[in-house]
């Protein structure tokens, strides 16, 4: 396991992260685990911290936040279907496609992003799906 995270809400539920591909779930505090998710694509990976898999609406995490010239952006989707995540700027322009559509199954997901050739300022994440729209604040500083 490369990493693990229990569960703020309830200390019976354990997060657990393999070899960076591989989520699994405990409910009985560690004592045994099943599989959620296998990544095979490796533009994306699976990560095990920094949200809560207990809640029911889709996040994003954003580290560091404020950032320099690179940030990562980790998005938690509740069910499998397709998103689209892009980077707008304070004016509403898009500058960046993360995702464009894709079919991702359940899970978390983390893309490493370049900021180095984006201009200093305000910038969101913007995570869309077939149900809703989830917005995330992101200062790049210099």
């Amino acid at each position: 396991m490369q990493d693990i995270k229990i569960s703020e809400s309830s200390p019976n539920i354990v997060w657990a992260c393999a070899q960076g591909y591989f989520l699994y779930k405990s409910t009985d505090g560690g004592n045994s685990f099943t599989k959620i998710t296998a990544v095979r694509d490796s533009i994306y990976s699976v990560v095990s911290g920094a949200v809560d898999l207990t809640s029911d609406k889709n996040d994003i995490v954003i580290y560091p936040n404020p950032f320099e010239n690179a940030v990562s952006i980790q998005i938690n989707l509740k069910r499998s279907e397709k998103v689209s995540l892009g980077i707008f700027n304070a004016t509403g322009q898009k500058v960046k496609t993360i995702i464009d559509n894709i079919l991702l199954v359940k899970g978390i997901y983390k893309y490493d992003t370049d900021f180095s050739s984006v201009p200093a300022g305000i910038y969101y994440a913007v995570l869309i799906n077939d149900n809703s729209t989830t917005i995330k604040k992101m200062i790049q500083i210099r």
